[in-house]
């Protein structure tokens, strides 16, 4: 049976007293055949109203529930009071979720509607009031619920529900282009893994209130709350599979006609006099042409931050053109202007006097070759076998030509290859020479090589990992922390410490970091190591860490006026950064802050000032 179909059936059997009335029934409002229906797993059965107004009930739930069999007791009770309240249920018009990540993506035809903490996405909405009766003020809402369906809840936590201060579109919204939250409506709603595909109900009253008194109806926006982890998905209007859309349901008090004023009370005794309040101005935003200003606190009663947002003007006509000014000063010479086409050819002039010799003329070409002269004593000849008797110097690259061709050593074997296991092989004492800082197997390096422009592979790393930090001291490479491989990398985060030496092309292990951690950065200052910030057990860390490669130890991080020899702590933790030394201070740059925002925050560190001796 359908939703619509089921909810006719049961004001069927409450009778024509009570058909059509609006019943309230544990914060779940049961309206008339249109209209969201009550609790779900409640039946109720009436009988015999017309004659006693005395409604006998049946109740049923799916595990036993003792809150629906209340609901349904509450629901027989009210059923025999006159009623003087109606219900409305505002449906949602407009729905869209910004991604920090994805700041120019628009997800308005997506079916969910995120809220997620690490990532730092938000939930908009806006809802259509059209349903309520005509000229409704905001004394005749008795109360508003938000209700929404959550699919899945991956990650527990609390959210926000704020006003939105500006004008917005479901099918354009984006992280970027979205206006700012407002005012806070409901905050710190907590929702555990446990609650998936339930309903989540939250009062909203404030809001519509505030939008039947004039302020705009930008909707509301779903964020987490400050430090929160949340990762929750609320079906939007898109989602065909549940259809449970977002709404507001709305509690109407009878409206009827105004009484006659009371008398006025005797003047009551000056209450005692407040805490003292201040007001700062926040955010000031323009709005477009025609939009109503509006004035939002974004603070508290006793400290409010005022956001303002103020539509732009029409443009004004111009003005008539004003008085001449003074002439100016006189400007500065100008550039020099291009020479002048050549004149005409003048006459010759009379032949002058018989110059001073002039220099020697170059030397003439050279002449034919003449024969050939006797051998030199001792030279050798390119076209015949030569024996030396004494060592010869080559001043360039002595090349093997023709198939065959190698050298012979003393031994009587020919070399014609130096590739590693070749036939004959290199006999022992002799040398070869390679581009490669890596010898073939069954080589040794002899001596340091010098190579320019070109990558080659050295030892190996032991242990693989990503996320790492490094930094070189006294000539040796230090790899520190970082996650390990593995399909539980995201929790086997190191605190692992390996040093390269490239004389000896080997690793070895010192000691370990105090605090295991990963996206961390690293900076060389006096000699010694510094780790600093990173990421450990789902937080951003503003911890440092100090290595001494002379004492093979660790110094630790603690607040200013901590004991001798303590470094202070980071003042922003994060991760992802980077960090740099220079002039004897340390620099850390940018990075990931414990909201998931990206930041530019550049924080300096002196060693002089902050070290406890």
């Amino acid at each position: 049976m359908s939703q619509a179909a089921n909810r006719s059936e049961i004001l069927s059997q409450l009778g024509p007293t009570v058909r059509g009335k609006a019943l309230a029934v544990s914060g779940v409002t049961l309206l008339r055949p249109g209209v969201r229906s009550g609790p779900a797993g409640c039946s109720a059965s009436l009988t015999g109203i017309l004659e006693s107004q005395a409604p006998s009930l049946s109740c049923w739930t799916r595990r036993g529930s003792i809150r629906t069999l209340l609901s349904c007791l509450f629901l027989a009770a009210l059923a025999a009071m006159p009623s003087t309240v109606g219900g409305q249920s505002a449906p949602a018009t407009d729905g869209a979720t910004i991604h920090l990540s994805f700041p120019t993506t628009n997800y308005g035809a997506s079916p969910n509607l995120a809220v997620q903490g690490p990532n730092l996405q938000e939930a908009f909405m806006r809802f259509d009031l059209s349903v309520l009766p005509s000229g409704l003020q905001a004394s005749n809402i008795n109360k508003a619920t938000l209700r929404l369906f959550r699919s899945n809840v991956s990650e527990k936590g609390t959210f926000d529900v704020r006003l939105v201060t500006g004008m917005w579109n479901e099918k354009t919204l984006t992280y970027n282009s979205a206006p700012p939250a407002g005012l806070l409506i409901a905050g710190s709603i907590p929702l555990n893994e446990s609650e998936a595909r339930e309903f989540v109900l939250v009062d909203v009253t404030s809001a519509v209130q505030a939008w039947l008194s004039g302020t705009t109806n930008n909707g509301i926006v779903l964020t987490p709350s400050p430090g929160s982890l949340i990762s929750v998905n609320f079906d939007s209007k898109e989602n065909s599979s549940t259809s449970h859309d977002p709404e507001i349901e709305i509690e109407v008090a009878s409206v009827g006609p105004p009484g006659a004023p009371g008398p006025g009370g005797a003047q009551g005794a000056t209450g005692p006099g407040g805490p003292a309040a201040t007001v700062t101005v926040g955010k000031t935003n323009t709005g477009l042409p025609g939009t109503n200003a509006l004035v939002t606190n974004v603070g508290s009663s006793n400290a409010a931050v005022l956001n303002f947002l103020i539509p732009q003007g029409p443009v004004g006509p111009a003005g008539s053109q004003g008085p001449a000014g003074p002439a100016g000063l006189p400007g500065p010479t100008g550039a020099l202007g291009p020479i002048g086409a050549t004149g005409a050819k003048g006459q010759p002039g009379p032949t002058g006097a018989q110059g001073p010799q002039g220099v020697q003329g170059p030397m003439g070409l050279i002449g034919p070759q003449g024969p050939p002269g006797l051998m030199p004593v001792g030279a050798a000849l390119t076209g015949t076998p030569n024996t030396f008797a004494a060592s010869q110097t080559i001043n360039g690259n002595l090349i093997l030509g023709g198939a065959g061709s190698g050298l012979q050593f003393s031994d009587g074997t020919t070399q014609t290859t130096a590739a590693a296991g070749s036939s004959g092989g290199v006999p022992s004492g002799s040398m070869i020479l390679g581009n490669s800082r890596v010898p073939p197997a069954g080589y040794t390096l002899v001596g340091p090589t010098t190579i320019g422009n070109v990558w080659v592979s050295v030892a190996p790393m032991p242990t693989a990992r990503n996320g790492l930090a490094a930094a070189a001291v006294n000539g040796k490479i230090y790899a520190i922390g970082g996650l390990a491989a593995g399909l539980a990398a995201s929790f086997n985060r190191l605190n692992t410490v390996e040093v390269y030496d490239s004389n000896s092309n080997s690793w070895s292990t010192v000691a370990s970091m105090p605090t295991a951690r990963d996206s961390l950065a690293a900076a060389v200052l006096n000699g010694k190591i510094y780790a600093i910030g990173g990421f450990s057990s789902n937080t951003p860390l503003d911890t440092v860490e100090v290595y001494d490669p002379v004492s093979n130890s660790w110094t630790t991080s603690s607040a200013i006026g901590g004991s001798p020899g303590t470094v202070v702590p980071m003042p922003t933790a994060r991760w992802g950064l980077a960090a740099a030394a220079v002039n004897g201070k340390i620099y850390a740059i940018g990075g990931i802050n414990t909201m998931g925002q990206y930041v530019n925050t550049v924080e300096v560190y002196d060693p002089i000032s902050y070290i406890k001796n």
